[in-house]
């Protein structure tokens, strides 16, 4: 049987590592509310998923959690993660995402090879980010606050920058 789709029971609270790796048929999921940690590898190499719903109460997606999901699309970042692994979203198709406030740092590789990557947002709560974390994604900007570690991140990294004030957002 082929593994297409999957429906979690709302008693589930952390998806493991390595829980979906692999599972290339893998099309779409709807993590229940009650998840808090979406953990490394979790769908690492899910070739075909183009769709995953994250819920609020998510804190944590962990490192490579959808590395190499080659053709996931846009996904919402739901405003309580604080912590984005490295390599989490590395070789996806993402077209632009907004960090949530609380995150603070971008690790490895979190963003690289993500050739259609066009819009970044990243809040003042940041303080780090890896040289590499944008590397092979040619066409993204960071919308980033003047004077901010993002700011000065961009220019030290001859990334493109959009500087934006509290008000836009």
């Amino acid at each position: 049987q082929v593994l297409t789709s999957i429906v979690l029971p709302d008693s589930v609270e952390k998806i493991g590592s390595r829980a979906f790796a692999n599972c290339t048929l893998l099309e779409n999921i709807n993590i229940p509310d009650g998840v808090t940690e979406i953990s490394s590898n979790a769908f690492k190499g899910c070739k075909k998923l183009t769709e995953v719903k994250l819920h609020d109460k998510i804190t944590t997606i962990g490192d490579n959690a959808f590395y190499g999901c080659e053709t996931l699309g846009d996904i919402y970042i739901p405003e309580g993660v604080t912590n984005i692994g490295a390599g989490a979203f590395n070789g996806t198709k993402i077209t632009q995402t907004v960090i949530p406030d609380g995150v603070c740092s971008l690790g490895e590789l979190t963003f690289a090879n993500c050739e259609a990557l066009t819009k970044v947002v990243i809040p003042e709560s940041v303080t780090s980010i890896s040289a590499d974390c944008f590397s092979e994604s040619p066409y993204v900007v960071l919308w980033v606050y003047d004077a901010s570690y993002a700011a000065e991140f961009a220019s030290e990294n001859d990334i493109a920058v959009l500087k934006i004030t509290p008000s836009q957002f």
